[in-house]
């Protein structure tokens, strides 16, 4: 399994408890990742050693579910 080498921190924004999903959270701090880093789904795949479809379920703000504490 490759290591990421840059520091990958996300932004977990103060909100009042209990109303915000913390999954669309997750889906948009992912977005928001991908995006600054200009990395393509397929290059950060690679570097996480996931798939690409399981990553671009992860960043789609549509999908139903939650994302696993072991994959996030």
């Amino acid at each position: 399994m490759q290591k990421c080498t840059k520091n990958m921190r996300f932004k977990v924004e103060n909100f009042p408890t209990g109303t915000i999903n913390k999954t669309n959270v997750f889906r948009k701090n992912l977005r928001k990742a991908l995006k600054d880093r200009k990395y393509t789904i397929e290059k950060f795949a690679e570097i996480v050693d996931m798939s690409a479809g399981k990553i671009q379920r992860f960043q789609n703000p549509l999908q139903q579910g939650t994302i696993s504490l072991e994959d996030a």
